[in-house]
C-alpha cells in the first residue's frame, strides 16, 4: 500500500512539474530569426540549384582544353551565416569531381572567406571581396615543389552565373575555368 501512495505523489509530482514547465515555455516570447548582415545578402545570387558548364583551358594534361556539364546546389546553413555548395562535373579527362565548399563572412576581418574540399584530396581556402559587382577570392594552392596564386570570380549575368578560376604561377593571372551557372528547371519551370 505504501508503494501505492508513494507512486501516486511521485506521478501526481511529475505531472505538476510538467505542466508548470509547460506554462512557462508557453508563456515564453518567440525568438526573434537571426538578422542576416548585408554582406551575406549580397551573396543570394550563389543560392539554389543551378546546371553548370564549365570550360577548362588549354594545359598540360588537356592540351585542347575541356568541356563538361554538371550540377551546383547551394543553400545556407547555421542560420543563413554560410552558403555551403555541393558540387557534381563528370569530365572526360579529368573523371569525376565532387567538391564542397562553405562560403560566408568574416566581419572582424572584413572579407569573404571560402573554403572547399573535394574527392581529389584538394581543401584550398580562399579570402576576398567585392571590386563593382564581382566577388573576387584569393588564396595560396600548395603543389608539389611549392605553392600558387588563385583567384576564384564570382558575377551574375542576368538568370545566370559566371565563375572564373585563374591561376598565378609567377608570371601573371591566366585563365583556368569559366564556368556558367544556369538556374536547374523543376517540373519544367524554372
Amino acid at each position: 500500500m505504501k508503494r501505492t501512495v508513494y507512486f501516486l505523489l511521485v506521478s501526481v509530482a511529475f505531472f505538476s512539474l510538467s505542466s508548470a514547465q509547460e506554462q512557462k515555455t508557453d508563456s515564453l516570447p518567440p525568438m526573434a530569426a537571426p538578422k542576416v548582415p548585408p554582406e551575406l545578402l549580397k551573396l543570394s545570387f550563389l543560392a539554389g540549384e543551378f546546371v553548370t558548364d564549365t570550360k577548362i583551358f588549354p594545359n598540360p594534361v588537356a592540351p585542347n582544353g575541356e568541356n563538361a556539364t554538371g550540377s551546383l546546389k547551394s543553400r545556407w546553413i547555421l542560420d543563413s551565416m554560410f552558403l555551403q555548395f555541393e558540387e557534381a562535373i563528370d569530365f572526360p579527362i579529368f573523371g569525376k569531381y565532387r567538391g564542397m565548399g562553405l562560403l560566408t563572412y568574416d566581419k572582424n576581418a572584413k572579407q569573404y572567406y571560402l573554403g572547399m574540399h573535394n574527392n581529389f584530396g584538394d581543401h584550398p581556402s580562399y579570402k576576398g571581396n567585392y571590386t563593382g559587382d564581382t566577388l573576387i577570392l584569393e588564396g595560396q594552392i600548395p603543389f608539389p615543389g611549392g605553392t600558387f596564386q588563385q583567384q576564384v570570380m564570382w558575377r551574375r549575368e542576368g538568370d545566370n552565373v559566371k565563375l572564373w578560376v585563374r591561376n598565378n604561377m609567377g608570371q601573371g593571372w591566366m585563365p583556368v575555368i569559366e564556368q556558367t551557372y544556369r538556374p536547374a528547371k523543376k517540373n519544367g519551370r524554372k
